[in-house]
């Protein structure tokens, strides 16, 4: 953002304990009536709405937690109270799609309802390969650009 010379700000739309959606329960490996916290904002560029994120984290981990129930979790974020905790995330994957928002979505975005969105579902493993965290961001595809690079293990012979 500071290249762009944009001025960001995110709005917590809500921090708390929270019914956990199916498909995030099933990440999660937790049960479907477990709850979690959620960390819920929308993020802004030049008080443009560039992206909603919605952050699960299991509340049997979160509870009692108090950093974590504020906007400002401290130095490293959520992240870094789960290191706190014991539960420190180490690797991450995520699954990429395109898609029309959803009403709710539209009105938050500020966008059109043939606009289409990505969805990132960002999912952090601890070192015992447990998710930790599953963090859903909608993002409007004509503000974005997504960039990835990595290095062909094979042809380096290895």
């Amino acid at each position: 953002m500071r290249k762009l010379n944009l001025k960001s700000r995110t709005d917590y739309r809500r921090i708390g304990k929270a019914e956990t959606p199916a498909d995030v329960a099933k990440t999660l490996e937790i049960s479907q009536d477990a709850p979690s916290l959620l960390r819920s904002r929308v993020l802004y560029a030049n008080d443009e709405p560039t992206q909603i994120a919605d952050s699960y984290i299991p509340w049997e981990i979160a509870e009692g937690c108090e950093s974590l129930m504020q906007p400002n979790a401290g130095p490293g974020g959520s992240y870094g109270r789960l290191e706190d905790l014991g539960h420190g995330p180490v690797r991450f994957e995520e699954e990429i799609t395109v898609r029309m928002p959803t009403e709710p979505e539209q009105r938050t975005l500020d966008l059109e309802p043939l606009q289409p969105v990505f969805q990132i579902w960002h999912v952090a493993y601890t070192a015992r390969n447990l998710p930790i965290a599953v963090t859903v961001h909608v993002m409007p595809g004509h503000v974005w650009t997504l960039h990835y690079a990595w290095d062909d293990k094979h042809s380096q012979g290895e």
